[in-house]
């Protein structure tokens, strides 16, 4: 197949253009993904709420749901049981599950479960 014919979908995007008014035969130049300025407000509105919904974090800043999962990640925020939680351990958090552990390998020491 020849690299100068026209797909399928582009030939079908170009008659839902000239369906709808638009007859110029060039595709205007796409800047790529759009620039989202309100991505820092992201972990305020985590932080006030941790049961908050990605439709509403999507609502309240105004962009779309793909590109707030994709912010949330770089943020540092991942979902677990319908719970934000950070992506890394904070200090606190290392800690608690250092002790956790310490207290969990003591009392198998005293009663062994097996």
């Amino acid at each position: 197949m020849a690299s100068n014919i026209p797909t399928d979908s582009a030939i079908c995007f170009m008659v839902r253009r000239f369906r709808s008014g638009v007859f110029d035969v060039k595709i205007a130049h796409r800047t790529g993904r759009p620039i989202i300025e309100n991505v820092d407000k992201i972990p305020e509105i985590i932080e006030v709420d941790r049961h908050v919904s990605n439709h509403s974090i999507t609502q309240e800043l105004n962009f779309e749901n793909k590109t707030d999962l994709s912010h949330l990640s770089k943020v540092g925020f991942k979902k677990k049981h319908d719970i934000w939680v950070p992506h890394q351990l904070t200090p606190k958090s290392m800690m608690d599950r250092i002790s956790i552990c310490k207290a969990l390998t003591k009392r198998n020491e005293i009663d062994p479960l097996l």
